[in-house]
């Protein structure tokens, strides 16, 4: 896997953060080739069939360990946006079809994805909620035998529907700061008609399909946030050691060690964590982890986000004015010191994940 993101995908992950312009088809076909498309949504039914790696692992012997791999492979690319607009959608906006859909519809739309052939995302956070999922003013209502969904209007209870790309449905760019090479997007709806097939779940019962959703995505998050900070703590190890200042190497002064000693400190226990419920979620299916490890989840990703705002500023620290420029060894320190909060917020920002976790 590290040679695969080595080869195929660093090279346009850098070129595309750099343009902003979306990740290459050719990353896609060869991750649709590979099947890392599908190994990326974890073990499961969707594997079969599928050659996994030109056949490095079995799908009946594929699980979250290797899942863990792809993830934090794809973590050590030094491009947060790219990286979600590498299938980020696709991560967060399946499983509900997997999990939820009915057997015609997910048949239809999962092979497309997977294969790489059409695209999916997941549109939950609204300008008017956040955090808030409950507080969603999208709204559908029933008419004959379609739903008809408009965006920003009040409505009652959450019910999840996919929403074919067509007539009344617009998107546009949102600029962030973590690169538009992300795809974010302000997406709305006017008058869409959606047959009533499209329903994920049971009507009116969309908040469980969302909320059971979030523990994949959060994990997930997570894996890329620790991944992303090792590869910080490589770029200093090797920064200090061949950096002098006063006739000395950086590493040879004490308070140097000390920024270092804290970074390792912060990778290894989040990893440690991770992997801790990863060998969880490995004994339990989809609906056990999302009643038993929603709060160890969650505590875990706020514990993570807290501490790469802390391994960012020791990495500035440690870089000096190299940290904050774009170009020769800083460049990936700046990068990362711009770019981390988006963990920080999605699928969640810290109080919020905070305070569920002390609820469970």
């Amino acid at each position: 896997m590290r040679k695969f993101v080595e080869a195929v995908v660093f090279p346009d992950a850098q070129a595309r953060e750099a343009d902003g312009k979306p990740p290459s088809k050719h990353v896609f076909a060869e991750m649709a080739r590979l099947n890392i498309i599908a190994m990326r949504l974890g073990p499961g039914k969707h594997l079969e069939g599928r050659v996994l790696m030109d056949g490095v692992v079995k799908p009946e012997e594929f699980d979250c360990f290797h899942e863990l791999i792809i993830a934090q492979e794809l973590g050590r690319i030094h491009a947060r946006g790219y990286s979600d607009g590498l299938g980020g959608g696709t991560c967060i906006g399946l499983p509900p079809v997997l999990n939820f859909a009915k057997p015609a519809l997910r048949d239809k739309i999962a092979p497309e994805v997977l294969n790489g052939q059409k695209f999916i995302c997941l549109a939950v956070t609204e300008a008017f909620a956040g955090s808030d999922v409950a507080g969603l003013r999208c709204c559908a209502k029933r008419v004959n035998n379609e739903w008809i969904v408009n965006g920003t209007t009040e409505g009652g209870s959450i019910t999840v529907i996919v929403v074919p790309r067509g007539k009344g449905v617009e998107t546009k760019p949102i600029s962030t700061s973590y690169s538009i090479a992300a795809g974010t997007a302000y997406v709305t709806f006017d008058n869409v008609h959606v047959p009533l097939e499209n329903t994920l779940g049971i009507e009116g019962n969309g908040l469980q399909v969302i909320l059971s959703n979030f523990n994949h995505e959060r994990w997930g998050m997570t894996c890329g946030a620790v991944s992303a900070q090792r590869t910080i703590l490589e770029e200093c190890l090797k920064w200090c050691t061949q950096r002098e200042v006063f006739g000395k190497p950086l590493i040879s002064q004490a308070v140097v060690r000390s920024k270092l000693a804290a970074i390792i400190a912060r990778v290894e226990s989040s990893q440690n964590w991770l992997e801790t419920i990863t060998y969880q979620m490995r004994h339990m299916n989809y609906h056990q982890q999302a009643t038993y490890l929603a709060g160890q989840i969650a505590f875990l990703k706020m514990f993570t986000t807290r501490g790469v705002q802390d391994t960012a500023r020791d990495a500035v620290q440690i870089f000096g004015g190299r940290g904050i420029t774009c170009t020769g060894m800083g460049k990936f320190i700046e990068h990362y010191h711009r770019t981390l909060l988006i963990d920080a917020v999605g699928g969640g920002a810290e109080d919020v994940l905070g305070d569920l976790g002390s609820l469970y």
